[in-house]
């Protein structure tokens, strides 16, 4: 992660800190930064690692939607819900394309660029 936290930094962002060894990577930046940040970040993955990895990026506005906006109930173990985020909004047809017999306890909402999984008995996409 140290790495990773480097790559960031050289390329401008302040703040930088990561989460566990997730990927997760929070980071203070410039408008004009932000704009431009998964491509130079994706840029600069490759040239040290030889990985092509997308590189997503949410403001904390974006990240506290997602949050107040969790479809699931979570007062019992708030660590079983997981969010997955999306580079692109899915089209209506991917989204029929999720595999409800892949993860049959899993609960599956996409909502915009992201989707929220809850260990639950599955009930489709929203």
């Amino acid at each position: 992660m140290v790495e990773l936290r480097d790559i960031f930094t050289a390329v401008g962002c302040t703040g930088v800190r990561t989460y566990i060894q997730s990927g997760n990577v929070v980071v203070d930046a410039a408008p004009n930064l932000v704009e431009c940040m998964p491509e130079l970040v994706t840029r600069a993955i490759i040239q040290r690692f030889g990985i092509c990895t997308a590189v997503i990026v949410r403001s904390s506005k974006e990240l506290q939607q997602v949050a107040t906006s969790n479809p699931f109930d979570t007062s019992g173990d708030p660590r079983l819900l997981h969010v997955a985020f999306l580079e692109n909004i899915p089209s209506a047809e991917a989204v029929t394309h999720l595999d409800s017999e892949r993860s049959p306890q899993d609960t599956f909402v996409v909502r915009e660029r992201s989707t929220c999984t809850t260990p639950t008995a599955w009930h489709g996409a929203s």
